[in-house]
């Protein structure tokens, strides 16, 4: 009787160990599936089609219920595989979507119906990308209202000289008091000017301490103030479109170099085109934070018609706002500091997958970001931080056509590249980084 119980509690749990397996397996396949699915159609047909917006094809969400309900499942899959074919055999359905599309034809595709069904479960199951809030601007990155402290001297100063000749004429009234009671004639009229050239006079050190130190104060004022003449850090102008760095670079980790393209081969990075933007935003009509509004500006640059798909040749340029302008009498190459330095981007512009639109970047933040070179009390884009660079970058004398001639001059000199080494690794400044010809012409 117990054996009889006890076989039966075994095949009962046999029984349940085997639907868990069945139902993970099933569950495992389709999340499977999906995944497959979105791969492949990122491979196969996110150049052309969208889930639910009309592209350079129709929307694809739902096409497998419309090709059963006007034709059947069967040219479905044949259409994939070869649109032509099935145009080519009369199919109704198969011509009204060829004319549609301007009798363009969708290039043959090598899938199975196994791996269609995997793209298709993919595209069914989507959903558009939830709007997050535009992302404030990083800790750190307002800019203070300065205060107005010299403004409050001004103030103080004026309300003091008010004092200071009130004071004045009530003493000059006292004296002559004094001397009326004393029968003396009262002082003879005198102005403000003439009675402080005769304190001045008769005070003549204490005067002159308080001029020099007036001129040379002044002097040093002047000198610290002309050193943040086209000092900007933390200037960030509202551009005409509100790109946002952190929904490309970011959130969609598009490499610097696909917008910023001659990064590489010019001294600019240079800011994209249009055009560029529409190698994306043909297919993209809706942003993640702003929705239409910001991406219709780039259909009107291009005169892009998102409705007919097509370009109507009326164009209006985007009137960017340049960040930083560089002074004409100096000279810097991206391509030389990314290819030959080998520099990263963010060493000097910051971690802008965090950035909306670009801005000159504090040198507190940059020297917060892990792997920068670190450099104190230096503005960002001054001259000096420019030195402070040069001082410490490592020169990559490896693989780096840039610097064989160097590398073989040195390793002809032993004593000269052994003082380079007494720091353990050669430095900008020591391969001619500070010589003045090099940024100035």
């Amino acid at each position: 009787m117990n054996i009889s119980y006890q076989a039966k509690t075994n095949r009962l749990a046999g029984i349940a160990a085997l639907l868990v397996l069945f139902f993970n397996f099933s569950f495992t396949q389709v999340a499977t599936a999906a995944a497959d699915g979105e791969a492949l159609f990122k491979g196969a047909c996110g150049a052309c089609h969208h889930p639910q917006d009309r592209v350079v094809g129709p929307a694809l969400k739902g096409a497998r219920d419309r090709w059963k309900k006007n034709s059947s499942e069967e040219n479905f899959y044949k259409w994939i595989k070869n649109s032509g074919e099935v145009i080519a055999s009369g199919d109704a359905y198969a011509n009204k979507i060829y004319k549609d599309f301007n009798k363009s034809a969708m290039p043959p595709q090598a899938v199975t119906n196994e791996e269609i069904d995997a793209i298709f479960e993919y595209i069914e199951a989507w959903t558009p990308p939830v709007a997050t809030a535009a992302a404030g601007p990083a800790e750190g990155t307002e800019k203070k209202e300065e205060g107005g402290s010299y403004m409050w001297v001004i103030i103080l100063g004026v309300i003091f000289a008010i004092i200071a000749f009130s004071a004045g004429s009530v003493r000059r009234q006292l004296v002559n008091a004094n001397r009326e009671k004393a029968g003396k004639p009262e002082l003879p009229d005198a102005t403000y000017w003439q009675t402080w050239k005769a304190w001045a006079w008769r005070n003549k050190v204490v005067v002159s301490v308080f001029v020099l130190f007036f001129v040379f104060g002044g002097l040093a004022d002047g000198w610290y103030r002309l050193k943040e003449v086209g000092v900007f850090e933390n200037y960030k102008p509202e551009q005409p479109i509100a790109f946002s760095h952190k929904v490309h670079a970011g959130d969609n980790k598009i490499a610097c170099q696909y917008c910023h393209s001659s990064v590489e081969k010019s001294k600019h990075a240079m800011i994209p085109s249009a055009m560029v933007c529409m190698n994306c935003h043909k297919a993209i009509k809706k942003g993640t934070n702003t929705g239409t509004e910001e991406i219709a500006k780039i259909y009107k640059a291009v005169g892009f018609d998102p409705e007919t798909m097509s370009y109507t040749g009326k164009t209006e340029p985007i009137k960017w706002i340049k960040v930083h302008n560089l002074p004409d009498h100096v000279f810097f190459s991206h391509q030389q500091h990314i290819v030959a330095g080998k520099l990263e981007c963010k060493q000097c512009h910051g971690l802008m997958e965090n950035e909306t639109v670009a801005r000159v970047m504090p040198i507190n933040e940059l020297n917060a970001i892990e792997g920068n070179i670190k450099i104190e009390g230096r503005p960002t884009l001054t001259m000096g931080w420019c030195i402070d660079c040069h001082k410490q970058a490592e020169v990559k004398m490896e693989g780096s056509g840039y610097y064989d001639e160097m590398k073989k001059r040195l390793m002809n000199d032993k004593e000269l590249y052994k003082k380079h080494l007494e720091d353990e690794k050669i430095t900008v400044e020591e391969m001619g980084g500070w010589e003045c010809a090099k940024c100035h012409y």
